[in-house]
Formats: structure tokens, sequence, C-alpha cells
């Protein structure tokens, strides 16, 4: 659509408009609807895709949850969405909006590289 942009490669296009990478933005999305799950914005029983475990780590306790193994969760998320909600900060599962939590995705994105 930008005939300007025909002979670059994916990373330089992104880099010219802005843009994140597919994958960078999947992850994200993937991430927020956990997040939405979790916290009951969605009308959905957590209890359907989730078992949630408190650890404590250095004397911090945080929320882990892992993915319980259902068929209708098969093709909604994977266990590496799983996995990157898990290495979140404490801060940013405790969000209480999901702009706020957007905000934290954003920089765990931005930290792991994935930009």
């Amino acid at each position: 659509m930008l005939p300007d942009l025909k002979n670059m490669s994916y990373p330089e296009r992104l880099k010219i408009l802005g843009l994140t990478t597919l994958e960078s933005r999947r992850l994200r999305g993937d991430l927020i609807e956990v997040f939405k799950i979790v916290k009951g914005f969605d009308n959905i029983d957590r209890n359907i895709f989730f078992s949630q475990t408190l650890e404590f780590v250095g004397g911090i306790a945080k929320n882990y949850i892992s993915l319980l193994l259902t068929w209708m969760f098969e093709n909604l998320c994977s266990q590496k969405v799983i996995n990157h909600w898990n290495a979140l900060t404490q801060h940013a599962v405790d969000c209480n909006t999901v702009n706020s939590f957007k905000k934290c995705v954003d920089h765990y994105i931005r930290d792991k590289g994935y930009l």
C-alpha cells in the first residue's frame, strides 16, 4: 500500500511506520486478555482456564497462574503466554485497571526486546 516501502525489509518498514512486530502485538493482546479474565473484567469464569498459586520469592508474595489444560482453552491461549504472565512484575499483576496494566505490559515487552 506504500510504494516507497516496497523494497525495504520488515524491520525497516516497522521502524519507519512506528509499529511493533506482529509477535509483540499478539503477545500484548494475549496478556491483556489473560489480565481481564484473571481480574474478572471479562464475564468468564477464570477457574475454567487458570489455576492460581501464591508463591513467596525473597519474602515477597507473587500470584502465579498455570494453564488448566482443557480443550476449550487450547486455541485461546498457550503455555508461552502463561510463562510471560508469570514473568511480569508484581506491580503489573496487581494493577487495578486495564489501562495501567497495558502500560506495564508495554514496558515488559520493550524490556524483553520484542519491539
